[in-house]
């Protein structure tokens, strides 16, 4: 029965009296408990639609993971450490997004959080143990005394140039927040009886309860203080400028401002703390960088510190205190790199005592290093490390400052990073999951999920398939390949009714996106425009051949010589239409005159081109100056069609893109080379792929690692050392002047290094 090995299943769903269906509401949830004897506190807890939890002041964590309609999870936590002897205060604070179908646009919450109309719901079980084992209070919602404040403090805006892609935007009115909530010294009228509104235990006759609840298959995202580095100056024609250094207070009827750099871009929870200052307004905006100029969407973006030249741009948090000791704490976490706070007093004057971030993100232990005498190679190992791990939360973000949504190609790449730096797999097989779940009646998965706006790119499918072949080759999880299956076959089957009377996919639909490149009308091949695509056509037959290799390992032979006959097909028609031997290469479709670098690799890669044909392709694909190039994440697919051509030594010129990024003062890698929107974008990572799997050449030499093979194939590298984790341990790799000088790998471990005559040691 379902929900009877859970430890929710004897809580109940409590929540107001009432709630305004048709807005964002934020409750607090309260129960008072008082102990006379140590005892042990395991809580398990959830909400819709998030929380955050404080016990005794103290914050605990935030949730629940993000989930869909069909897993809304629960965290279950220790929180023993924080209960003292005499009265405990454990506070949740509840923020519901309402349904998307009913509201106008611009009073919906996040795409990522899936919204309903069920309003502001919690539920929470746990019982206090003593040393002997015996229970002496439960806290359990249903059965405990929770009491709840509605909030009236707080409304939420969505950014402009975000959209609901990206954070909340708060305007919070301090005198409305409930005083001390946290704490004892709370006006009681303030507070009001809770109702309950859904039991969460079995249901019979194979019904689903109103939430389908499963535990978090992730670890808590981790959160740590951090502190601003420095104020930066501020230009003569600005407001005047105040300095917490100083220890300034800031007069009656005055504006002040003042800008604080946070080091490095970070993704965090503000936090605010203000003495006085009633009737005040404390304007908070956070950016990734300066911009020089700007003009709606676009921004012109330079060197990312010049506080001379540039200005900040970006989303705001406003907080008007309420003349007492106030805090502002943001509820969702920002993305800056800089601060600014502007303030503008009334009658009282107002000191700002405290600001300060908690920087949060997925856990993620990287026991990958890598080092060089070539300080680009060091430079860039550092930002890709920050860009990743400021890109990994509850999900994967493709961009945590403009759009906080999973994308699948950007999750595809991600994962290959994690795999890179660490062993954990928790967050990778999440994200092969949450796609597994979009799946859509017609076929074809979501391109960002979970989110309650659903968006199809169909090429990303193609990459989810790749998705699930590299989860395989770190973990040989045989299991999970079986499971899917059936999902692999029916995008491959939807491909497959898209074939036209050329016998190419034509006319795909949806958003027909391949790279952000220059002269691509929204990432989308011209050629999409007349018929079928090169690109997308060699891709679907790459994808064709990665999924047969899957059915291999599923024990299903007889589909993989299938789709080996049907990428045979496409490429067999690619040969007829597209191959220009004048040129030496695909042109873009069977009507065009334009040539992309897409389509040259994902020939290679789909096995259309080998050899010396693969090698001359190629070559005349990067030099030819006319050709649409690729961007950051196709790149890597460039990278590995080089490799499969056994002439890697060509992607040294491709790491311009890169390098030219160190001039910039960034300290995280943007989304694309050209028209730099967000500073930080997973996908860009590359530098921690290559320098461990290519310049270094650790990788599986058979699915989950149980053979390694270390064989450098990077030739204009000539120094470089690092330690590289698998599964099986860190195996580390000296070289120098182009020659491997020592090796050491895990114990028990049989590693293949043909380039290596000395001992191999562990």
């Amino acid at each position: 029965m379902y929900l009877e090995k859970t430890s929710l299943s004897q809580a109940t769903w409590i929540a107001p009296p009432s709630y305004d269906k048709d807005k964002i509401e934020v409750v607090y949830f309260r129960h008072t408990f008082s102990m006379d004897e140590p005892c042990q506190l395991k809580i398990s807890l959830s909400a819709n639609s998030r929380y955050r939890l404080w016990l005794n002041g103290e914050s605990v964590g935030y949730g629940p993971c993000n989930g869909d309609r069909w897993y809304h999870y629960y965290d279950t936590m220790d929180v023993s450490h924080y209960v003292k002897e005499g009265t405990n205060v454990m506070v949740a604070k509840v923020v519901t997004y309402p349904a998307r179908e009913g509201v106008d646009k611009d009073k919906t919450g996040p795409h990522k959080a899936f919204s309903n109309a069920a309003g502001p719901l919690f539920i929470l079980s746990g019982k206090c143990v003593n040393k002997k084992g015996h229970t002496i209070h439960d806290v359990t919602t249903g059965h405990a005394t929770w009491l709840c404040h509605q909030d009236t403090a707080t409304t939420w805006h969505a950014y402009p140039y975000t959209f609901w892609l990206g954070a909340s935007q708060e305007t919070v009115e301090g005198i409305k927040v409930p005083l001390d909530f946290k704490g004892l010294s709370i006006h009681q009228e303030q507070w009001h009886d809770t109702i309950i509104k859904h039991d969460q235990g079995s249901m019979p006759h194979g019904v689903f309860p109103s939430f389908y609840l499963e535990e978090r298959p992730i670890p808590f995202m981790q959160e740590e203080k951090g502190t601003f580095v420095k104020e930066m100056p501020i230009k003569l024609n600005d407001t005047p400028a105040f300095s917490m250094n100083r220890g300034d207070t800031i007069p009656p009827f005055s504006k002040r401002v003042m800008e604080v750099d946070a080091g490095e871009l970070v993704t965090g929870f503000f936090h605010l703390s203000t003495i006085h200052g009633s009737d005040a307004m404390v304007k908070i905006l956070y950016s990734e960088s300066y911009i020089l100029s700007e003009n709606g969407f676009e921004q012109v973006k330079g060197i990312r510190d010049d506080c001379v030249n540039g200005h900040l741009r970006g989303y705001v948090d406003t907080f008007y205190p309420s003349g007492n000791h106030d805090h502002f704490e943001t509820f969702w976490y920002r993305v800056f790199r800089y601060v600014r706070i502007e303030v503008e007093t009334k009658e009282q004057p107002l000191e700002l005592s405290d600001i300060h971030y908690v920087k949060t993100g997925y856990p993620l232990k990287e026991h990958s290093h890598v080092t060089s005498n070539e300080a680009w190679i060091n430079q860039l190992w550092d930002m890709a490390l920050r860009t990743l791990k400021n890109n990994m939360h509850e999900y994967y973000s493709d961009g945590p400052y403009y759009e906080q949504l999973q994308y699948t190609l950007d999750s595809l790449l991600e994962s290959l990073f994690v795999f890179s730096v660490s062993e954990d797999t928790g967050l990778p097989k999440k994200a092969i999951m949450d796609f597994q779940q979009s799946l859509l009646p017609e076929g074809i998965l979501q391109c960002s999920y979970p989110s309650d706006k659903i968006q199809v790119i169909p090429s990303f499918a193609l990459y989810w398939i790749k998705m699930v072949h590299d989860y395989y080759w770190q973990t040989a999880d045989k299991a999970l390949v079986k499971r899917l299956r059936a999902t692999i076959d029916t995008i491959l089957d939807w491909y497959d009714r898209r074939i036209g009377s050329l016998g190419l996919i034509e006319n795909i639909g949806h958003w027909e996106f391949i790279d952000w490149v220059e002269g691509w009308d929204t990432g989308v091949p011209n050629a999409c425009q007349y018929g079928p695509s090169t690109a997308h056509n060699f891709l679907y037959a790459y994808s064709l051949r990665v999924a047969a290799e899957l059915m291999e390992v599923a024990e299903r032979p007889y589909v993989a010589k299938e789709y080996h006959r049907r990428a045979d097909a496409i490429i067999a028609q690619l040969n007829i239409y597209c191959w220009v031997n004048e040129s030496g290469m695909y042109k873009e479709g069977p009507t065009s005159d334009t040539y992309s670098q897409h389509a040259q690799l994902f020939a290679v890669l789909a096995q259309a081109k080998e050899g010396q044909e693969a090698k001359k392709m190629l070559t005349t694909a990067l030099h030819t100056d006319s050709i649409f190039k690729c961007s950051f994440p196709l790149t890597f697919f460039m990278f590995r069609a080089l490799e499969k051509a056994g002439i890697y030594h060509e992607t040294e010129k491709l790491w311009d893109m890169w390098k030219c990024l160190l001039d910039l003062n960034l300290t995280t890698i943007p989304e694309r080379p050209f028209r730099q929107r967000s500073d930080s974008h997973g996908w860009s990572a590359l530098p921690l792929y290559e320098y461990t799997r290519s310049f270094l050449g650790v990788r599986p030499a058979v699915p989950g690692w149980d053979v390694i093979t270390v064989d450098p194939i990077c030739s204009y590298v000539k120094n470089i050392e690092g330690s590289v984790s698998t599964p099986k341990g860190t195996v580390h790799v000296k070289i120098q002047d182009g020659k491997i000088v020592a090796l050491l790998g895990p114990k028990g471990v049989t590693i293949d290094c043909p380039q290596y005559e000395g001992e191999h040691h562990v």
